[in-house]
Formats: structure tokens, sequence, C-alpha cells
């Protein structure tokens, strides 16, 4: 019996698509444990945002769903959303060695201040996610350290961010599509959802549920086909300098009507299947 024929059957209901086209990209294949788990994590995700299970649905509504927490630093990589857009692990401005540090089942963290995971594909090229968007991270830990998710829009104007500092003043800061940072607060030690969202003019920064800064602000272009990084400081299109030891199970990016209730059950739900 094939591979893709013994996890047919480990669930009579199917094993949706993504979880098929992704363990299809794993060098390192999952248990039979483990490929439940993700896809229950899937359908999670799926029936929370009321898309259609059997099918290929995760996007439009996402573009990046990438789990950290997972069996395999390659798997770390992979992008469940869409198969031609994974990521790498990385070290900037192309010092040697890849700086992510990867924990199985549970976070990746950087190794250096260079280390981080580098999706290389054209992630800012759709006018559709300008003002409509949402980017965030589950934190594992959150030593309060600086660490950050997004991409540039040039040097020194970053398209899209969230930033995790450990100053007391600016502690949670965000900027979607546009050239004002938003500043909000959040208690260092925080474990759960960062997010950052944007619809039309107004951008919001999010501690799971909770909305802690907003601000209406006007729009830079979305047109510059750069790379979207997680784990560091934003630059030059990429994610570096982030000299953090944050540990980050889960990153996602697409629409706003991404729910974060429905990511925050569905990744500590995962998470508790490996305590």
């Amino acid at each position: 019996m094939s591979f893709l024929q013994n996890y047919k059957l480990m669930d009579r209901g199917g094993i949706e698509p993504e979880t098929l086209a992704t363990i299809n990209r794993m060098s390192v294949k999952p248990s039979s444990v483990d490929a439940i788990n993700y896809d229950e994590f899937i359908k999670e995700i799926k029936i929370g945002h009321s898309l259609t299970l059997g099918v290929n649905s995760l996007t439009p509504t996402f573009r990046i769903l990438q789990m950290s927490a997972c069996h395999d630093i390659q798997v770390s990589n992979l992008n469940w959303a869409i198969t031609t857009i994974d990521g790498a692990g990385q070290s900037a401005y192309n010092v040697a060695g890849v700086g992510v540090i990867h924990t199985p089942y549970k976070y990746c963290r950087s190794a250096s201040p260079t280390g981080h995971i580098k999706f290389i594909q054209t992630i800012w090229n759709e006018s559709v996610y300008e003002f409509d968007c949402t980017m965030g991270f589950y934190a594992y830990s959150d030593p309060g350290t600086v660490q950050g998710m997004g991409g540039a829009f040039t040097n020194g104007g970053t398209n899209a961010l969230i930033l995790r500092s450990q100053t007391t003043s600016t502690n949670f800061q965000i900027r979607v599509t546009c050239s004002t940072i938003s500043a909000g607060t959040q208690a260092v030690g925080s474990i759960g959802i960062y997010a950052a969202k944007r619809l039309a003019s107004v951008q919001s920064g999010w501690y799971n549920t909770t909305q802690r800064v907003s601000a209406t602000v006007a729009p830079n272009s979305m047109s510059n086909l750069l790379s979207f990084g997680i784990h560091g400081e934003l630059r030059n299109g990429d994610a570096v300098g982030c000299n953090t030891t944050a540990l980050n199970s889960m990153h996602f990016y697409g629409k706003y009507a991404i729910n974060l209730g429905v990511m925050k059950s569905a990744i500590e739900n995962y998470l508790a299947k490996y305590p």
C-alpha cells in the first residue's frame, strides 16, 4: 500500500488536500499520529473560518500558514496554504550558516541575532491584501526581546510588520502598508497570538482577541515584489537582526477575516497533544 493510501485510510472522513500537499513536500515524513494531528489542526482552522472541507480552500483567506511546531526543521519552513510559497532558514546579509533552531512539536527560535525564516517568493505582489490583511504569530514563550514578522517596501520603509519590543512604552508596534508605526502595550512574558490587521484605512494591533492599538493611516503601495520574514527586525524586505530568544510556534498571513480566536484555539489544541 502506498504512503498516501496509508494516510487516506487513517481518517475515513478524508485527509485535507492541504495536509496531503504539505506532507508530499516533507523530506522527513510524519508518523501516522503526527499526520492525523496536522490534519486536525488544518480542519479546525478551516471549520472555524467556514472554509469548505475536502477541497483546497485555505487560500485566499490565508497566504501563509506556517508551523514551527512540527516534527522536523525542514517541515517548519513549509507553507500549508500555498504549495509554491515555502520558506527557508536564513542568516542575514548572506552570512554563512542557517540561524534557526528547531525544537520538535513546539517551536523555532533564532540561533543568533541574524537567524530567521524567509519566504523568498513574491508575497507582496497581490493588491487584494493591501487594505484587507492580517498577519500574526503564536509566541510559545515571550521573553520580551525584540522579535518581528513581515516584509519591507523599501530600505527603511516597512510595508507591514508586527514588532514585539522589550521597552515598556512601545512594546507592541505595528505598521501595515503605510509609513506610520502604531504602538500599544502588552505585558512582557505574555504567551499567545500577536497580530496586526488592516481594513481599509484602519490598522490595528492585537494580543489574542484583544485589540491593543488602532489608528487611521494613509497607504503605501504594495507593488514591490519583496520577501516576507519572521523572527526578526525588518530591513530591506527581510527579517534580520532579530536579537531574540522568542519561541515561536506558528505564523500566518492573509485576509482581515482571519479569526484570532480560531487561530489561538487551533494551535493550543495542537500543542496540547505534545506535552
